[in-house]
């Protein structure tokens, strides 16, 4: 109760500035720092601090294309959000980067049924996570499974009964 009413104990605003100095340092594309600072507090936090943390490390090496070592931080985050489809869409494409599609298509296919059970509208939306599926499949040369996923992409819109000509 007291350490509410007075701001809590100096610990726990250390953690707390260390995690909006990672939140900097990863918003200012400084990657190797989110990971070596990150990587230092992940046993220190609070499993709601933890959550956050493990999205920015999972990104912090997704960006440096080390799609390996964000796979682990990525299945982490799924763990700790398991209703939030962006999370499942995440590990999509860095299971695609890591050339792995199969894989990285089961996990499109979570995604799009865990945004269809528990999405919400600040999550990313079908269409663009089957786009960016796309985009992903042909960065790796799976040029069939991208050519699948655009079919698909295009019955999405054409079901939509207004179809600005900007996007087909």
């Amino acid at each position: 109760m007291f350490k509410s009413l007075f701001g809590g104990n100096k610990e726990e605003k250390q953690l707390k500035q260390k995690l909006q100095q990672i939140e900097v340092h990863l918003e200012n594309k400084e990657f190797e720092k989110v990971i070596s600072e990150g990587e230092d507090l992940l046993n220190k936090v609070s499993d709601k601090q933890k959550k956050t943390l493990v999205q920015m490390l999972a990104l912090a090496n997704f960006h440096s294309k080390e799609y390996e070592k964000a796979l682990p931080y990525f299945s982490q985050s799924i763990e700790l959000d398991k209703d939030n489809p962006d999370s499942h869409f995440n590990i999509c494409t860095c299971f695609i980067l890591n050339k792995q599609p199969e894989q990285g298509l089961e996990s499109l296919e979570d995604a799009i049924t865990t945004y269809q059970e528990k999405g919400k509208k600040e999550n990313m939306p079908i269409p663009y996570m089957i786009f960016y599926t796309i985009c992903a499949l042909i960065d790796c040369e799976e040029y069939n499974r991208a050519f699948d996923q655009l079919n698909r992409l295009a019955t999405v819109y054409k079901e939509i009964s207004i179809t600005d000509t900007q996007f087909l």
